[in-house]
């Protein structure tokens, strides 16, 4: 029963094999590094804002909006121009509390005092698992734009489907701080729009999770996918790609072949039945040697 239905096998697989071409596989700048670097080969912030920069929002936003699309509210990030992202994409980060620094008594007497002042000069953050999640910002947003300013906040969420990273298999928390992308935008636009959050300082040394999400729906196909873009990371500095494709068929009533499949479980429905009738009768009429092929079962 559960092989015959329309589990999007062939468009499900060409659905996500293209939002992967286009945002998890294609090559950042070669300007930006000697050696081939996509998604799965960021490791510093410094390459992540460039992924941001010249590939996701290159990927999702249009050149221009021109006054028409601005006006018909038609001017929606696309991925090949044909997958529709119906929600704004989600920006999501989850960041830790500070906890005293681990700095060892020998040292105020073996080491420089330049190398004491350095080290007790920041605050540090443990990693996700160790430490406590922070819910208030430490952050000077005084000079923020208004498009910024919610992405400072903490949304204190109790569901969701939460991320089920590679340094955290437990699973995050999915109440953090997030904004939405402003709507109508063109790639200056979104590009500009993360250089004014990178300049704000959003992801520091305190953060240890950043997802941006997003819906599209394909209607020639009639899918939804849901896009998760995430990065951990870990106190050591260095940050995990991590990537998450979730392809959904909601209205299975206006495929083609839906009738076809309802017939098809309808009849195995009338066979499992069949053979379940068939199994008691045998279980009355022979009892416990009945038993042994149950067991089997």
């Amino acid at each position: 029963m559960y092989s015959t239905q329309y589990r999007n096998g062939v468009q499900g697989y060409y659905l996500s094999q293209s939002i992967d071409d286009a945002i998890f596989s294609q090559e950042m700048p070669p300007d930006q590094s000697h050696v081939f670097k996509s998604f799965h080969q960021v490791q510093d912030l410094g390459e992540l804002w460039s992924y941001y920069n010249h590939v996701l929002a290159p990927a999702l936003y249009p050149v221009t909006c021109n006054a028409k699309e601005m006006k018909d509210q038609t001017c929606l990030p696309t991925i090949n121009e044909v997958n529709v992202v119906i929600t704004p994409p989600r920006l999501f980060q989850l960041r830790m509390k500070p906890v005293k620094c681990i700095i060892p008594d020998h040292m105020s007497a073996k080491y420089n005092q330049g190398i004491l002042t350095k080290l007790a000069s920041k605050p540090c953050f443990p990693e996700y698992a160790l430490g406590i999640p922070s819910t208030e910002h430490r952050f000077n947003t005084t000079l923020l734009p208004d498009a910024l300013s919610n992405c400072f906040k903490h949304k204190p969420r109790k569901f969701g489907y939460s991320v089920n990273g590679d340094l955290v298999l437990s699973g995050y928390s999915v109440a953090g701080y997030e904004c939405r992308l402003p709507e109508l935008m063109n790639v200056s636009s979104a590009q500009f729009f993360f250089h004014q959050l990178e300049k704000s300082n959003w992801i520091d040394d305190a953060t240890r999770l950043i997802n941006i999400e997003f819906t599209m729906y394909n209607p020639a196909a009639g899918l939804f996918a849901v896009v998760r873009v995430v990065f951990e990371r870990s106190a050591y500095g260095i940050l995990v790609p991590w990537r998450d494709i979730i392809i959904l068929d909601i209205d299975r009533r206006n495929k083609p072949d839906y009738l076809k499949n309802i017939a098809t479980q309808g009849v195995l429905i009338t066979f499992v039945c069949y053979y379940l009738v068939q199994l008691v009768t045998e279980y009355i009429a022979h009892g416990a040697k009945c038993k042994v092929s149950l067991l089997f079962l």
